[in-house]
């Protein structure tokens, strides 16, 4: 099995081992130059893990997808364009290596291990359910908001808009700066399809209303000011 250096991007190989159902440790470890297991959770279209890389004594966000047919999984391409965002209000993207196993065409089978940014502190969510955030600290909720801000601008600048943003996706850096995360569903030009939260509290009327054909930036906004209520009164608005 050939091993390159894991970079931005998407970077292929080829190998001649058998897949498996389950994430092997040993494997992922051999792939992605000595990571770590330490959990893993699977879904429907990928198995997320969080990795340890004792090298550079760091956690990281690892998303497994294998498929046959790649147009069968829509997470991919989604997963891949990240790696070309880079700003220090969001969870970044680490790249994406795609490895291709079976001894032949017949039973070939591709497995791409997504490698991206984990912060061991909690999402802002879990820390109001903790009650560990203090939302009458006037000065920590505005720097809070305006970090939530310019992690926004960059998207929207791009005419990238996130269309999921909640406490839950708002991350504590090892830092202790607010990054936002969960944007593989964001919206990107030239997508043709729009996926928004299924958390109806940080929904904007429009969405209610079926009226999003317009521009998309003020229902990242409007989200955006939920957040900040949440955080300045510590409950939704309604």
């Amino acid at each position: 099995m050939t091993s390159e250096v894991f970079e931005g991007g998407v970077c292929t190989t080829q190998s001649n081992s058998h897949s498996t159902k389950q994430v092997n440790p040993q494997k992922v470890s051999a792939i992605l130059e000595g990571l770590e297991i330490i959990k893993q959770e699977k879904s429907k279209y990928l198995t997320s893990c969080i990795a340890f890389s004792e090298k550079e004594n760091q956690h990281y966000k690892l998303d497994i997808i294998t498929q046959t047919d790649w147009k069968l999984n829509p997470m991919l391409p989604r997963f891949s364009r990240l790696a070309k965002l880079n700003h220090e209000h969001l969870m970044s993207m680490k790249g994406v290596k795609i490895i291709t196993e079976g001894s032949s065409s017949s039973n070939e089978k591709e497995t791409a291990y997504i490698l991206s940014e984990y912060s061991v502190f909690e999402d802002l969510e879990s820390l109001f359910e903790t009650e560990s955030f203090d939302f009458e600290d006037e000065k920590l909720v505005r720097t809070c908001f305006r970090q939530i801000i310019e992690g926004l601008s960059y998207l929207h600048n791009r005419g990238i808009y996130h269309l999921n943003l909640s406490l839950k996706n708002l991350i504590l850096s090892e830092d202790y700066t607010i990054k936002i995360g969960g944007l593989e569903k964001s919206y990107f030009p030239g997508d043709n399809d729009i996926f928004v939260s299924t958390n109806y509290n940080y929904w904007a009327p429009e969405i209610f209303h079926k009226e999003t054909s317009g521009s998309l930036s003020p229902l990242d906004i409007y989200s955006a000011g939920i957040c900040l209520f949440m955080l300045r009164c510590g409950f939704f608005p309604y």
